[in-house]
Order: C-alpha cells, then sequence, then structure tokens
C-alpha cells in the first residue's frame, strides 16, 4: 500500500466514550475496553475521552439509566423512574458539543446501547417499563451529531464489522483532508485537488455520485466557494455513509488496472487480473489485489494513482484483511 499522507507525524484526533478506553466510568464501576481501539488504532489516532454520565456528576457505581417516551417526549430516567436527568444531560451535551469545536476531531467512536452515547438504534422504554423500539439515539450522541453533521461515526460493536470498520477509517481520514484544505485554502483548486484525490474512493460507493461531485466541482455557474464546498462535503458524507459492495470494489480495481496493463508482460497481466476476479469471488481479501495494484503503480510511477486516497492504508490497522 501507499503511505498515509495526512499524519505529518501527528495523531489524527478523535472522540471517544471514555468507557472504550478502559476508564472505569461505567455504572457497574468497570470498563468496557475496546482492544482495537486502545492497540491498533491509538498508532494512528489519539483520544478525547468523554463520559456525559460522570460529566453531570452521577458518580460510579450508579443506578441504571434509560430513554424513556413521555408525553413531554423522551426522557432520561432510571430504571425506577423517580430520577430525572433530561436538563442536566442535554444543558452538559449542548455545552459539551459546543466546547469540541477547539478539538478539531476527525470522527468518534460512542459506546453501543448508551442512553447518553449511543449513536444508532438505543432503547426506548415506555414509562411502564416495557421496550417500545430501538429507534432512538443518546442524548449526547445526538447533540454531537447535530452539531457536527458531517462528523465520521461509530459504535464499537459495529466496528466489529469489517466492512464498518473500514468505511469508518476511512472516512475519518478523508476528513482529515478535508479539515487541513479548509485550514490551508479553501478554494476552487483546492476543491478540485481534493475531489481529483479521492476519485476512486469514490467512485467505489457510486459512479452516479461520483459524477454529481464532479459537476458540483466544476462550477459552472460560478457560485460563492464557501457555498459550493459546502455542498460538497454534505454530499461527500452522505454519500460515503454506507460501506462500499465488493461488486463497487471490483469495478474500482479494473479501472486502475487500466493505467498500467500495457507495462504488464502476458504472465503478470493475467496474475493481476486473476487476483481482480478471485476478489470479486470471494476467494481473496481486498488487501492483495490493493496491494498489487499499489506496487505497479510505484513501479511505473503512475503519478495520478500515487495520489489516489484508495491506495492509502495503514498496513497496521489490517482494515483490508477482512475485506
Amino acid at each position: 500500500m501507499i503511505k498515509e499522507d495526512v499524519l505529518n507525524g501527528e495523531k489524527i484526533k478523535i472522540g471517544l466514550s471514555a468507557c472504550l478506553s478502559g476508564d472505569e466510568v461505567r455504572y457497574n464501576a468497570q470498563g468496557a475496553e475496546d482492544k482495537f481501539v486502545t492497540q491498533q488504532m491509538s498508532a494512528y489516532f489519539s483520544y478525547v475521552k468523554v463520559c456525559p454520565e460522570m460529566a453531570i456528576g452521577m458518580g460510579t457505581p450508579r443506578e441504571t439509566i434509560r430513554i424513556v417516551s413521555t408525553d413531554d417526549g423522551v426522557r432520561l430516567r432510571n430504571r425506577e423512574g423517580s430520577n430525572d436527568y433530561t436538563e442536566k444531560m442535554r444543558e452538559f451535551s449542548s455545552r459539551s458539543a459546543e466546547e469540541l469545536e477547539g478539538e478539531r476531531l476527525c470522527g468518534f467512536i460512542f459506546k453501543k446501547g448508551s442512553p447518553s452515547c449511543g449513536a444508532y438504534r438505543v432503547k426506548v422504554y415506555r414509562e411502564t417499563g416495557e421496550t417500545i423500539n430501538n429507534g432512538e439515539i443518546g442524548f449526547y450522541s445526538r447533540a454531537v451529531q447535530e452539531r457536527y453533521p458531517f462528523l465520521p461515526v461509530e459504535e464499537d460493536g459495529r466496528l466489529n464489522d469489517p466492512g464498518l470498520r473500514h468505511n469508518f477509517i476511512v472516512r475519518v481520514f478523508a476528513y482529515r483532508r478535508w479539515q487541513m484544505m479548509v485550514e490551508d485554502n479553501m478554494s476552487i483548486n483546492s476543491l478540485v485537488a481534493f475531489h481529483q484525490k479521492h476519485k476512486y474512493m469514490l467512485m467505489s460507493y457510486s459512479q452516479e455520485g461520483l459524477r454529481e461531485l464532479g459537476n458540483l466541482v466544476a462550477n459552472k455557474e460560478k457560485r460563492d466557494v464557501a457555498e459550493v464546498c459546502h455542498e460538497y462535503i454534505e454530499k461527500f458524507s452522505e454519500l460515503t455513509k454506507k460501506p462500499a459492495s465488493r461488486a463497487k470494489h471490483t469495478n474500482v480495481l479494473s479501472h486502475l488496472f487500466g493505467y498500467f496493463s500495457k507495462y504488464l508482460d502476458d504472465f503478470d497481466r493475467q496474475e493481476t487480473v486473476a487476483v481482480i476476479e478471485k476478489y470479486r469471488t470471494g476467494l481473496l481479501p481486498l488487501v492483495l489485489p490493493i496491494s498489487r495494484i499499489s506496487h505497479y503503480v510505484r513501479k511505473y510511477e503512475i503519478k495520478y494513482l500515487l495520489g489516489q486516497s484508495y491506495l492509502v492504508y495503514p498496513e497496521e490497522l489490517g482494515i483490508l484483511n477482512k475485506l
């Protein structure tokens, strides 16, 4: 693979539910360490840790809380319903989300199922105690996602899925590149460069989406740069929320192969085609065709592809090995 280009000797900063680092802040005075986060990811990422329940003074060990549906909307209460933490949590969540502005986060990993931190499908209860559905978002997570709608977000449990893990990390690196572009020089030219760098990454999600973003970057109407950039990152974020399929990765691999196939002898050409086909049929993981293509891109100095984010992966994370 080609060396990651956005680290510059510094780790990328992401938010983290504190219990996932192993901090003993859960209701039972224990942590919930995620070793992929604390051991493998920590080589590339630094963490801004938050425990909303500790932050509002609940302490540990503490009573468990849940999201409860009432006539006045959803509330955050203890199991018995005798203590209501809704206003404290909303006030803290709003203030904390605002304070994160200065951290320049590139992603956030939340605790699955938590009524404060869950990012997806948190249980909701009736006041009588029965479960209604799994369709809510934790109070703190909601505040963060509403304030930073383009921030890549994931949960610890979902990161066990190879496709979701790969997708989250790819989006985090892309978001860091976006931050650097905005901080350095937000212009149509820099937006064009950003778009070109992510061309094949975007193609792996949707060729139609790639074309739409390309038309936006062309800016034929000569719209305000800030307006175009805001619309671009909005569409970019929406387009990349769901992992790319094996079929779409295969399409990208075939496009990349076309850049250097003419340089290969018959044996290497046939071997490369075979590796891509074995990936398509599920016999090989994505790491093998990516590694092979990256080798030829470097060997033949295909400059346009040397800059493609699709070929840039931190090998130690192993995110392509099971994909």
